[in-house]
């Protein structure tokens, strides 16, 4: 059902139904597009354990963009390296940011998303998004694009032989088999 808790958010003592996760992904992914995202495009969240990593998770992969996590606790090399192997476009931070993956983002000329995900004082969930500080206001009334089973939608990394990590990349498709 639409309306039963999908996610309990101890930091608030409440919970976030389907429909209230279903449209704040619906509007990170109606934000990146205003933003400029295209088909494909990566897009990396380095975010701990969150609800806004969860709506960026959710927003990005239902824009046809690439999920790339990444390891909040990793050092600026480490984080170029993994934006650089995978031209990564965008990097999704939390509202505090990150300095380590701010500097590797721009380095690698990858643009930084802050996410912030709150609850407002009439108890309802709101999402904002800054580009460059400036909030990114997403066309209420845009058209979601629609994924392919085909797509790419999430990048792994593993260590493989070498001790250099490789992308692994997953399409919606493999995803769900």
């Amino acid at each position: 059902a639409s309306d039963s808790s999908v996610l309990h958010l101890p930091m608030w003592d409440a919970s976030m139904s389907r429909a209230e996760l279903s449209h704040l992904a619906e509007t990170m992914s109606k934000a990146l597009v205003a933003a400029g995202a295209n088909d494909q495009d990566v897009v990396a969240i380095a975010m701990t354990n969150s609800v806004d990593f969860v709506v960026s998770f959710l927003g990005v992969s239902w824009c046809r963009c690439v999920v790339l996590p990444l390891n909040p606790v990793n050092k600026e090399d480490e984080f170029y390296s993994f934006l650089e192997d995978a031209d990564v476009k965008y990097l999704l931070l939390a509202e505090d940011g990150h300095v380590e993956a701010e500097k590797a983002a721009k380095r690698n000329g990858t643009k930084v998303i802050k996410v912030n995900v709150s609850l407002g004082k009439h108890f309802d969930f709101q999402l904002k998004c800054f580009l460059d500080g400036s909030e990114v206001t997403p066309d209420p009334n845009g058209a979601l694009r629609s994924p392919k089973p085909t797509d790419k939608v999430l990048i792994l990394h593993t260590s493989g032989t070498t001790g250099k990590p490789k992308c692994v990349p997953h399409t919606h498709l493999s995803l769900c088999a």
